[in-house]
């Protein structure tokens, strides 16, 4: 699909606007005055792609500006592989400002352009990687793990050792989110070994800060500071402000879990303040969920609450953020819209040329009367009955088009909003746990107050709580939200089993959201012992057998 022209003029103002940018090194500056100036495409094109690469880490909103020039003029320039090249670093430029559908709609287009041209080799591989990367930051690990290993089994076959590195650390980070943890560590380890024989410095932090993050989840706190010391050095030592956050967040955690908790604070403040510099959303709501557990364990309940405040405005946006599902949704109404022009045009044709072919009949029967022009009449007829069908023909095929458009659309839609309930209802069971904490650790602190000042203190820091309680309304809130995307599927089940009462049809909906006991008892304010009782009478309504897993013959409905 080719880019429209306004985006190219943007990322070209930002060769204009961005001083901090031109003055950032000789080089950035140089590769400006190549896209600036070059004559020939392929350079300019080499330009962006370059200074995309340059700025990815320290200014993602403009490297994601010469990435969208870079891509335009490859299009403009219609060499397959430098367009290959160009719309897979815009994916990259989309992905480190969390645009997630816009990158995998970029990698999807290179992959098709890398099998029209048979190049099953090193970009084969890098695009089956991004990929990967794209399923893995969005928690489908089985997904990323196929993409993973895919491309594992092009680069082996190639013995290409740098890209075997990068492959056994994306293996390792997968292993690190579902286990087990030794197939984690021992990936990352052979990662590690083959970056530093090959003495590759970028490659090499990337797998420190990977076993920082291993450490400190398995809590072998020693090297998780090591390894993530050496990432964080390297980072700020090259102006990597992106890759310096991660290092950051486990000094943080691992400080506040040896009890240094002004080093954690220390830690998890540089890492929002790096965050805020560069307005990257899911790296401020981690520094703040650092800090509030940090003043949390001090007993420092003001600030605790305060940074719990911010981390829960910035999870509800995450949540909240249906920019993937828009995008889609974009994407395909422009596509429906341009095939709904294209079937105006053609029946607007269709007709010009039934009105041509009425006249020129006409015509010939005043005109020759005659069985010459019965025989040019039949002939004419003919051509113009060809031309008609094959009007019709692709009229036929543009609408059956917008069908499959409509049809993916309504599925896109219905999986982003199953996954949106599902955050939400985590969301609303991880708020009511903390609030009933906090409440209980209050009551402890009032029990033990001396002075009437300090209860005071204390019932005005409580009261600032349950203002802020809104679990209540959340739940009512998200149970609207679930009947109105359960609407086809609580059709289905009544029509099945009528038998069933208002409360079961109220389980069988959130069972479809793969929620445990103790999270639907969390909604629902009732104890997990009533739940497991209303999934056995439900399962008795259902009449299923024992073999039967309840979930999955609720997500066949």
């Amino acid at each position: 699909m080719i880019m429209p022209r306004f985006i190219t003029l943007v990322g070209v103002a930002l060769l204009f606007v961005c001083p901090k940018i031109k003055a950032q090194t000789t080089k950035v500056d140089s590769l400006i005055q190549v896209l600036e100036h070059a004559s020939v495409d392929s350079l300019k094109i080499q330009a962006g792609i370059r200074l995309t690469r340059a700025l990815n880490q320290t200014f993602p909103d403009s490297a994601l500006g010469y990435a969208l020039v870079a891509a335009q003029y490859a299009r403009e320039n219609g060499d397959t592989l430098l367009v290959i090249q160009a719309i897979e670093n815009l994916g990259r430029a989309h992905l480190r400002l969390g645009n997630y559908a816009a990158c995998l709609e970029l990698f999807n287009e290179a992959n098709t352009l890398i099998d029209q041209i048979g190049d099953i080799g090193i970009r084969k591989a890098e695009v089956l990687r991004g990929m990967g990367n794209i399923y893995f930051i969005q928690y489908q690990q089985e997904v990323a793990l196929d993409y993973y290993r895919e491309a594992l089994a092009i680069v082996q076959r190639l013995n290409d050792p740098v890209y075997i590195a990068m492959l056994y650390g994306s293996l390792g980070n997968v292993y690190m989110e579902t286990g087990p943890v030794d197939s984690s560590l021992h990936y990352n380890l052979k990662a590690l070994a083959i970056r530093e024989e090959l003495a590759l410095p970028n490659e090499i932090v990337i797998s420190h800060l990977n076993l920082g993050i291993l450490y400190e989840q398995i809590d072998s706190l020693d090297k998780a500071i090591y390894y993530s010391t050496l990432a964080y050095d390297f980072a700020t030592e090259h102006r990597q402000d992106v890759m310096a956050t991660y290092p950051l967040k486990v000094l943080s955690s691992v400080s506040r879990k040896r009890g240094a908790y002004k080093e954690a604070i220390e830690y998890a403040s540089r890492s929002l303040e790096l965050a805020d510099r560069l307005n990257i959303l899911y790296e401020k709501k981690d520094a703040h969920q650092n800090l509030y557990q940090t003043y949390k364990a001090m007993e420092n309940y003001e600030r605790a609450l305060h940074h719990y405040e911010q981390f829960d405005i910035a999870n509800d946006t995450l949540l909240n953020q249906d920019a993937n599902t828009k995008l889609a949704e974009q994407r395909t109404k422009y596509e429906v819209d341009q095939q709904q022009q294209e079937i105006v045009l053609l029946e607007a044709e269709s007709r010009a040329e039934r009105n041509f072919w009425l006249s020129v009949t006409l015509s010939l029967l005043l005109l020759f009367g005659s069985v010459v022009a019965i025989g040019i009449r039949w002939i004419r007829k003919r051509q113009g009955a060809l031309k008609l069908l094959e009007k019709d023909r692709l009229i036929l095929q543009n609408q059956r088009i917008i069908t499959e458009r409509e049809l993916e659309n309504t599925r896109l839609k219905s999986e982003h909003l199953q996954k949106e309930l599902t955050n939400y209802a985590l969301h609303i069971v991880e708020k009511n746990d903390f609030l009933e904490n906090i409440k209980s650790e209050f009551a402890d602190i009032r029990q033990q107050a001396k002075t009437p000042e300090v209860v005071k203190s204390i019932n005005q820091l409580g009261n600032r709580i349950y203002q802020n309680q809104r679990i209540t309304r959340e739940r009512e809130e998200f149970e609207m939200h679930v009947e109105q995307a359960s609407e086809g599927f609580l059709r289905t089940l009544t029509s099945k089993f009528p038998s069933l009462t208002q409360q079961e049809k109220r389980m069988a909906v959130l069972l479809r959201l793969d929620l445990t006991s103790k999270e639907i008892a969390g909604i629902l304010n009732i104890s997990p012992k009533s739940v497991d009782q209303n999934r056995y009478r439900l399962r008795k309504k259902l009449a299923l057998t024992k073999e039967t897993n309840l979930n999955q013959f609720l997500n066949t409905i």
